[in-house]
């Protein structure tokens, strides 16, 4: 050093750092102040003398060492100058955090952690590998980035960090981006972040949704509905109860272009206990009813169980007629599998329905099979009060439609009289009373060719007479139900007559 320190404008820190050294010297020197007041003021010359020391060989590590790259963005390159660059950026990273502590203690600062300049060194190469479109890299920095998040106890960063990563791998593997997503949600409920936990669940679900895998596609979105609705996003709850929804019709119609109608029926099942969760009665009670028309080509007792769930829904939001229709399906599965007890409670309860909805048409059809059913369980007095009422209640212009039940009416009073010949005759004189024009009709004629057969025990009669009115009518298929009943009279009519010649 030239010259006098205070002819200088400025000094080096050496320079400084000898210079309180001398003043030290001279403080020990100096005999006019106390010792004590000389010592306290030398250690203190002496420290400050030390650190400007410390800090002088800091500052010249840092020059004789490579410099930094600038804090800037990656300017405009190739891919594969980007790729280079964000190599370069992740190794520079791995760097501070693996190296000894004295050389993170010259290239980092006295004061700063090696996870925060590690964490600004891995974001940098991030953006350099998504620059160079490398997605899997950019994902693995992302990651990389997250993990210093969580040494340094910041979680909400963390969890950004790795929702950044899923956006790289969403491009290349979604296995990867949906793990990622995870750990993000892991993180954000760690700190309370509820909303931003529920958007990225339903990420998790979309994602799903793409790979054809409904059944966790539902679970997540049902996580991100409970989010939403903790949270009152009642935009975003609707929309993840819709999404939700068209997924189990999703994978009810997949099922269903399978023909696998069971795990379809599954399915809609499943879309009607999401509705029933939603309090949605009646789209609940449609998707029970989508459910039994899967499961009647295959289980016919699954269908109707589906059935008698619909209609408790379409009952419970004041669905009359759909409620009625449906029990009417469930009596014809239980008609086709000829238990005719069963049937006509479901076709009572139908009519019962019906008849409050005044659809006349349904209701007829529905006591008409009653009558039917009640007749072959041999319940032939409700048989006939059904036929006999249904005829009543029919108009001038319905006389055929009356001449049948009427005719329906009195082979169930043949059934049921055994022979009571009497009865019969009875019968036939309260169905003209009904329709005077009656005692003209081929059905008439019929009925009292039988009284008679049955009135003289002629077997052969019997049968000429059911021929001839068979051919009169032009049918080539008799009637089952008329055919099952007369075929009743007619093996009755042979038992009195075998009885007969067994006492004669």
């Amino acid at each position: 050093m030239t010259g006098s320190p205070r002819s200088q404008s400025y000094c080096t820190i050496e320079e400084v750092a000898l210079l309180y050294s001398l003043q030290g010297l001279r403080i020990r020197a100096h005999p006019s102040k106390p010792r004590t007041q000389r010592r306290r003021e030398t250690m203190l010359l002496a420290i400050l003398s030390s650190a400007l020391i410390i800090y002088a060989v800091y500052i010249t590590v840092r020059m004789l060492l490579p410099s930094s790259p600038p804090r800037t963005e990656a300017p405009a390159g190739t891919m594969a100058e980007h790729r280079k660059r964000g190599e370069d950026w992740e190794k520079k990273a791995e760097g501070s955090l693996s190296h000894w502590a004295l050389y993170n203690f010259f290239t980092l600062g006295p004061f700063s952690s090696k996870y925060e300049v590690a964490a600004g060194l891995f974001y940098k190469a991030a953006i350099a590998f998504k620059l160079a479109k490398s997605w899997d890299q950019a994902g693995s920095a992302y990651m990389k980035l997250a993990n210093c998040r969580l040494k340094m106890d910041m979680k909400y960063e963390a969890g950004l960090a790795y929702v950044d990563a899923a956006n790289c791998y969403k491009k290349t593997n979604c296995k990867e981006s949906i793990s990622c997503l995870e750990q993000a949600v892991n993180m954000f409920l760690g700190v309370g972040q509820l909303l931003i936990s529920a958007v990225n669940y339903k990420e998790i679900a979309k994602l799903y949704e793409a790979e054809q895998n409904f059944d966790q596609a539902i679970v997540y979105y049902e996580r991100a509905a409970d989010l939403f609705h903790s949270e009152e996003a009642t935009i975003s709850l609707k929309e993840c109860r819709g999404e939700t929804a068209g997924l189990f019709n999703k994978a009810a119609i997949a099922f269903k272009l399978a023909k696998s109608w069971d795990q379809a029926g599954s399915a809609y099942v499943k879309l009607a206990n999401f509705y029933v969760k939603m309090d949605m009665k009646y789209e609940a009670g449609s998707a029970y009813v989508d459910a039994a028309n899967c499961y009647k080509k295959i289980n016919c007792k699954e269908s109707i169980s589906c059935l008698e769930q619909a209609v408790n829904r379409f009952l419970g939001v004041g669905w009359l007629h759909e409620s009625a229709v449906k029990y009417q399906e469930i009596a014809k599965l239980y008609e086709a599998e000829q238990n005719f007890d069963q049937a006509i409670v479901y076709y009572e309860r139908a009519a019962d329905l019906f008849h409050s909805e005044e659809n006349t048409r349904s209701l007829k059809e529905c006591r008409g099979k009653i009558a039917e059913f009640a007749a072959q369980l041999e319940d032939y007095q409700k048989s006939i009060e059904i036929y006999e009422d249904m005829a009543r209640q029919l108009s001038d212009n319905q006389k055929y439609e009356a001449k049948e039940l009427l005719l329906h009416a009195g082979i169930c009073q043949l059934c049921m009289g055994k022979g009571d010949v009497f009865a019969i005759n009875k019968a036939l004189d309260r169905y003209q009373d009904l329709d005077p024009t009656f005692s003209g009709t081929r059905e008439y004629k019929l009925l009292a060719d039988l009284a008679d057969a049955v009135d003289q025990k002629d077997l052969a009669k019997f049968t000429d007479a059911v021929k001839e009115f068979d051919r009169t009518r032009f049918m080539t298929q008799p009637d089952a139900w008329r055919t099952t009943l007369l075929s009743r009279v007619k093996e009755a009519l042979n038992a009195k007559e075998l009885w007969d010649s067994h006492l004669s």
